[in-house]
């Protein structure tokens, strides 16, 4: 399995959505209850006390970036023992191809062992994710929530922002109402920035069709536009994908400028998924044009980046890995960057010695 399909950020939850009319939740509000089947792991949290700050996170077997953050999680959960409790609840384990069962999900976490150092739920039925995810109108996963002393929903988001957060409410510093005005801009940055997705989309058939390089003058000029009104569009994930990619067939430099730029200037709520645009961006490129030495070197820089941040990725194999550091040493070979593309390599091969000695060792066994 490629890791460009465990890391499309925030695998899309759309299609789990109730057709049921229902009230939106926001931070702020009283947490829901829990209706949870059975706790495969620790202590099952009946309810949330008053006093007590839980952090809940919202996961599956088949979510690389869920497993990517467990190791996280189970640190943290090891930090604020005993001024925090922290549970994982599984949801929409059918949504995979391969759908797991009740016991094969318990297998799967008693194999994760202290990687997921969690209090670990099994939802009930599809209230669990009608009065979590959908309420919250909350598409995708890993997603974790913060529950603070009042029994209210403090925060919200991605794993990887629950250190900095769970500090300021344990020390009582976390400003919900400030919170809930950066929650509403964000939401309102990806509205503008799927409508900038439509609008560019007609200009860069291309990417669909080879022989037809699109307009990117023409998806330049809507970029300007819209970002002319809304500064922080300009470095949201779709934006950046549109942008970098019109400049790669216009001018290969300031493609390079905005690059760079994207990756520093970016929100922090969407640096990965901009990451993960520029190099969707590059991919396009390559297959139909010969994209020069320094967006090369740039694009290796980013899959370096992207595979660094999930190196705890516990499903992977150690072929899986290797296959990932061969397209980095590809990259940076078509970079010219030679002893970066060098070492690359030396990782994969010593990846795939180690899957060797795994299948040996398991033939072994039998």
């Amino acid at each position: 399995m490629k890791l460009k399909i465990l890391f499309i950020c925030s695998l899309s939850l759309a299609s789990f959505s109730t057709q049921a009319q229902q009230a939106v939740r926001k931070i702020g509000d009283l947490a829901p209850g829990l209706n949870i089947k059975e706790w495969v792991k620790g202590t099952p949290i009946d309810s949330f006390k008053k006093g007590k700050v839980y952090v809940l996170d919202f996961w599956a077997t088949w979510c690389g970036p869920c497993l990517a953050a467990m190791p996280h999680l189970s640190a943290l959960a090891n930090q604020y023992n005993g001024q925090a409790t922290f549970a994982a609840i599984d949801v929409k384990e059918s949504y995979a191809n391969f759908a797991r069962n009740d016991k094969q999900i318990k297998d799967f976490v008693d194999q994760i062992g202290n990687k997921m150092s969690l209090n670990v739920g099994l939802m009930e039925d599809t209230s669990t994710v009608r009065n979590w995810l959908d309420a919250f109108q909350i598409r995708s996963i890993p997603t974790s929530y913060i529950i603070d002393g009042q029994g209210r929903v403090a925060w919200i988001g991605n794993p990887s922002g629950v250190d900095t957060v769970l500090q300021k409410i344990t020390n009582n510093t976390w400003d919900i109402d400030k919170e809930l005005v950066e929650v509403k801009y964000n939401r309102y940055l990806e509205t503008l920035d799927s409508t900038l997705a439509s609008k560019a989309e007609r200009f860069s058939r291309w990417s669909k069709n080879l022989g037809d390089m699109g307009s990117p003058d023409s998806t330049l000029k809507i970029v300007n536009q819209m970002t002319g009104i809304e500064k922080n569009l300009r470095y949201m994930p779709k934006t950046t994908y549109y942008t970098f990619s019109a400049l790669l067939k216009t001018d290969t430099c300031k493609a390079y400028e905005f690059g760079e730029q994207a990756l520093t200037s970016s929100l922090p709520a969407f640096k990965m998924d901009v990451r993960e645009a520029l190099i969707d961006a590059i991919r396009d490129d390559m297959r139909k044009f010969s994209t020069p030495t320094q967006i090369m070197a740039f694009g290796a820089e980013c899959l370096r980046a992207r595979v660094i941040a999930y190196n705890n990725v516990h499903n992977l194999s150690f072929n899986d890995m290797a296959e990932e550091y061969k397209e980095i040493a590809e990259w940076y070979r078509r970079g010219a960057e030679k002893a970066k593309a060098l070492e690359a390599e030396k990782t994969a091969v010593q990846l795939w010695q180690e899957d060797l000695q795994m299948d040996e060792t398991r033939i072994g066994q039998k």
